[in-house]
């Protein structure tokens, strides 16, 4: 076996980016053929055009990751939140999806995800410092 010459990069160029990103999902296109990592997006504007809110999500088989669940400051605590997450959820289950899960921390949103029948499976306590928790959840749509 040829040795490598491993190196730490802060800003690895396109071609690197892809390499890396390209291996695992040849490998895993082995086990879980037809899966795509293509992300999908519910996106919430208000009167100006400015987004606001939104998720992206994937949909995996016959599971929804949701990735990055987003509602700008102004807009929280109004049931807005609750818009874009339901939707991908719609739209998961035309997909044929069957069940979704997705991670967040302790100080951001466990209790939101719970109102919507989301619940825990695993905790990672101190992380990412201190007292907070990262929390992952899931549910059967």
């Amino acid at each position: 076996m040829k040795l490598l010459s491993i190196a730490s990069e802060t800003s690895p160029d396109r071609a690197t980016i892809a390499a890396i990103g390209d291996g695992p999902d040849g490998y895993n296109e082995q086990f879980a053929p037809n899966v795509s990592f293509d992300p999908n997006w519910v996106v919430g504007q208000d009167a100006d055009g400015t987004v606001q809110a939104g998720t992206r999500y994937l949909l995996l088989s016959d599971w929804m990751f949701v990735d990055w669940p987003w509602v700008a400051a102004s807009y929280r605590r109004g049931g807005v939140g609750s818009q874009p997450l339901e939707q991908a959820e719609a739209r998961a289950r035309d997909g044929s999806c069957t069940k979704v899960y997705l991670d967040t921390f302790s100080f951001q949103a466990p209790a939101f995800y719970a109102r919507h029948g989301y619940r825990e499976f695993a905790r990672l306590p101190g992380f990412p410092c201190g007292d907070h928790e990262r929390i992952w959840l899931w549910k059967t749509l």
